[in-house]
């Protein structure tokens, strides 16, 4: 883009990666994308049930961007549309730093699995979502060692708790969990983006599906919580709240669930199907997190002192959770709610 054209464009708009010699201005990291065979990715995009199924934005009938803030799995495609147009991307993996495979995993475990006759990667229809999704990811693995066999995609050693086969995909000694992409416009109420502060008259709070019909989901947490929060009456006690609906008493049925976030001292992280958001949906609204998911990690678990702004105890703790929230003084919640900012 030429100087003068269009200026207020000109900070969205990147030279895109060529093969013409290199500026010596490029930015570091250098980032290789691979180009798969559709069907691990675009593919699989194209079999959503709905439009706003696994994108980070969709296009509403007036041609008006839509950030997709409430659906969780868009992260792949995110990141693969801004790594495609990113100053840092190299069309040479040979001087590449980093290595971007774009698999659209989260889109075959939903809402493409089940919802449709194909693709199952080898598992067939009785397979569970999750062995469809591991099915793809050895397929990637092995298509870019036979057409890319100068670097491996994943080393021999890693973390033994999460594993493909014999191919470790999480190891905490080199690898960083993200967060969820989400535009601002999810947490506009938080005090980090400007917003008045308010008063955190909720001890712990989360609000979200229960599935009390389900014992396996969540691992259990949030049919515990849940039930320890209505037979203790913990919200009419300790100001606990792990309920379904919006708790009664000091804070309107119309209170938003980001209203809710910024009135706590502490924003359980309870797990869904898997991993899920409420960390960094805390985080974002200033919410100390409380982190109830045995062996998973948080987002930037490796990069940021965790520890200094959450609270973290294992399952087989839940029911002491009232009475070891309450023990924290006000100069510790303090210094946490700074580490928080």
């Amino acid at each position: 883009m030429e100087d003068g054209d269009r200026p207020w464009l000109k900070p969205f708009v990147h030279t895109p990666a060529a093969w013409d010699p290199p500026l010596p201005t490029r930015k570091r990291p250098f980032i290789y994308v691979y180009e798969l065979p559709p069907i691990y990715n675009a593919v699989l995009l194209s079999y959503r049930t709905e439009k706003a199924h696994c994108v980070v934005r969709f296009f509403d009938e007036h041609n008006g961007t839509v950030m997709n803030d409430p659906h969780l799995h868009n992260l792949e495609t995110g990141l693969h549309e801004m790594l495609l147009q990113s100053e840092h991307r190299t069309l040479d993996p040979s001087e590449a730093d980093y290595f971007y495979v774009p698999v659209y995993t989260r889109c075959l475990i939903y809402p493409v699995a089940f919802a449709t006759d194909f693709p199952y990667f080898h598992g067939g229809p009785a397979a569970s979502r999750i062995e469809a999704a591991s099915n793809l990811l050895l397929e990637v693995f092995h298509w870019i060692r036979s057409h890319h066999p100068w670097h491996p995609v994943w080393q021999l050693e890693g973390h033994v708790l999460s594993r493909l086969g014999a191919f470790p995909c999480y190891d905490p000694r080199k690898d960083l969990t993200v967060p969820l992409m989400w535009s601002p416009n999810k947490y506009g109420l938080s005090p980090l983006l400007g917003a008045p502060t308010r008063e955190r008259h909720i001890l712990a709070f989360f609000k979200g599906r229960v599935m009390e019909d389900k014992p396996a989901y969540s691992r259990g947490t949030r049919q515990f919580l849940a039930k320890m929060t209505r037979n203790d009456d913990w919200w009419g006690k300790y100001r606990i709240h792990v309920v379904e609906a919006m708790p009664k008493g000091n804070i309107s049925e119309s209170t938003s669930y980001s209203e809710a976030l910024v009135s706590s001292v502490f924003c359980f992280s309870l797990m869904g199907e898997g991993w899920g958001s409420r960390y960094d949906e805390a985080v974002l609204h200033g919410c100390k997190p409380v982190l109830i998911h045995d062996e998973v990690e948080p987002s930037w678990n490796t990069i940021l002192a965790v520890e200094t702004y959450s609270v973290r105890n294992a399952h087989k703790d839940m029911k002491r959770y009232q009475k070891y929230l309450r023990g924290f003084s006000e100069e510790e919640i303090a210094r946490m709610q700074a580490n928080v900012a």
